[in-house]
């Protein structure tokens, strides 16, 4: 398994915004009912790539903590 995990001490996300986008990352809602502010493009956009790449063996999901927004991406690699 291959980890990456990009923060941001930027704007953080509200509590709400991020259960509906870790569910449209984890597929539990789809790309057409989730609606993005503008931000949500470049996630779409790196999840359809690394589910294409990897043939569905990645798993994203964003976390919160009280300074910074992280990114958390896994990379299931094959033996």
């Amino acid at each position: 398994m291959t980890v990456f995990r990009v923060s941001n001490t930027g704007t953080l996300i509200s509590s709400d915004r991020l259960e509906v986008v870790n569910k449209y990352l984890s597929g539990d809602i789809s790309s057409e009912d989730f609606q993005g502010n503008g931000h949500g493009i470049a996630l779409s956009n790196i999840k359809e790539r690394l589910s294409y790449y990897y043939a569905g063996q990645t798993k994203i999901y964003l976390t919160v903590t009280d300074k910074q927004t992280i990114v958390t991406i896994s990379i299931k690699q094959e033996v």
